[in-house]
């Protein structure tokens, strides 16, 4: 998600890079990236135990 000087959102894939969309709102962007995600999709966490603490 990128913000964008007139306000909106850029949606982007990471690999390979694309534009998946643009919206009006951070939390349209969140929606969107929710959206796409795999059905039955876990949490990932990518920071250690030790670091949420």
């Amino acid at each position: 998600m990128e913000p964008l000087r007139n306000g909106r959102f850029t949606v982007r894939r990471r690999e390979p890079s694309a534009v998946i969309g643009e919206v009006a709102t951070a939390e349209e962007a969140v929606r969107l990236l929710a959206e796409l995600l795999p059905t039955g999709c876990e949490p990932a966490i990518t920071d250690s135990e030790a670091e949420r603490a």
